[in-house]
């Protein structure tokens, strides 16, 4: 479990944009802007061809341009799991979850 509470505001760190307030953040390129992503908003990540949809829990989605692989090597690996070669999902919005299906923030995957 990555403890944010460990880091200072403010201190860069590798893989995530920065962590403000105990919250880390990331930044993507949407629409021309740098658009900050709080990481603990993000419910899932879906490629579709060559966009990826950031589903946010604030029924808000974000649209970049990276791959997906991109996107998967700056998030951080104990808060986000890939599932699929399309779909990485954020481990604290998983409810439930069987060998076929799982269910994020009381939706079925």
């Amino acid at each position: 479990v990555l403890k944010l509470s460990s880091v200072n505001a403010k201190q860069s760190t590798d893989n995530l944009g920065a962590v403000e307030a105990n919250r880390a953040f990331i930044y993507l390129k949407s629409g021309g802007a740098q658009v900050k992503v709080l990481l603990d908003q993000i419910a899932y990540i879906e490629s579709q061809r060559n966009v990826l949809l950031i589903h946010l829990n604030v029924n808000r989605t974000i649209t970049t341009y990276l791959t997906i692989n991109e996107l998967e090597d700056r998030l951080p690996k104990a808060l986000f799991v890939r599932i699929h070669k399309s779909f990485i999902v954020s481990l604290s919005k998983i409810e439930s979850y069987n060998s076929s299906s799982l269910t994020i923030d009381g939706h079925d995957a």
